[in-house]
């Protein structure tokens, strides 16, 4: 942990108001995001952010240690949303918002800088992140919040697996499945939304394979040949 936040730790346990909104501040945007992006809800987000930093405050005033900043708040943060979606679930509330606008994010896909991109072009990055979010959304919890921590916040397999409690294996596992059932749901998709007509996609347990219209007279041709 950096010298600073431990130095800042240790002044906010001895009721240092200023060095504990030092921390506030460093760490606010890092706590939201975690916590937005997996439940998408700006008001439940806030009340997650306010929620975790009430709660690290009143460890330290307990004199208790955190060796770890980072990975505690984002493990409170974490398990807090992870809560609030399973209230939903719950409560029958299924439905989970769409990705606006304002979110960014991707999986392993590039999006080229909008100044550069005619305007159909733009719409087009726009829809490819609404199903990535959606596709996203569609996992199972765990594959969910575990494919968010490591594709869109970019942590390590070690830091998630700490901060889900669970073994490094599982986190491997679990983002691997993840990553296979996306595959599943988004090639379709993506080539629909690139217009590629008349694209072969084939999808096994181990791997993914697309073939465009192009490729599919070539092999033919070669069968023919031989």
């Amino acid at each position: 942990m950096d010298s600073d936040d431990t130095l800042l730790l240790t002044q906010s346990a001895a009721g240092n108001e200023s060095a504990f909104e030092t921390l506030v501040i460093r760490y606010q945007k890092t706590v939201y995001f975690a916590a937005y992006r997996l439940i998408h809800n700006h008001a439940d987000a806030d009340d997650i952010l306010q929620e975790t930093f009430i709660r690290l405050y009143t460890t330290l005033q307990q004199g208790k240690t955190i060796e770890n900043l980072i990975g505690w708040l984002y493990r409170t943060a974490v398990n807090l949303a992870i809560d609030k979606l399973r209230q939903r679930t719950r409560l029958k509330e299924t439905t989970i918002e769409s990705a606006t606008s304002e979110s960014t994010e991707s999986i392993h896909i590039e999006v080229p800088d909008n100044r550069t991109l005619a305007p159909d072009e733009i719409a087009i990055g726009n829809e490819r992140r609404t199903i990535i979010r959606r596709a996203i959304d569609s996992l199972p919890l765990q594959e969910r919040t575990i494919t968010i921590l490591h594709d869109l916040e970019g942590l390590k397999i070690k830091e998630i697996a700490e901060i889900l409690d669970c073994a490094d294996g599982t986190v491997k596992s679990t983002l691997f499945h993840a990553h296979r059932r996306l595959r599943q749901k988004l090639l379709p998709l993506m080539l629909e939304l690139r217009g590629e007509a008349g694209a072969k996609v084939e999808v096994s347990d181990s791997k993914l394979r697309y073939t465009s219209g192009l490729e599919q007279k070539k092999e033919q041709l070669a069968t023919v040949k031989r």
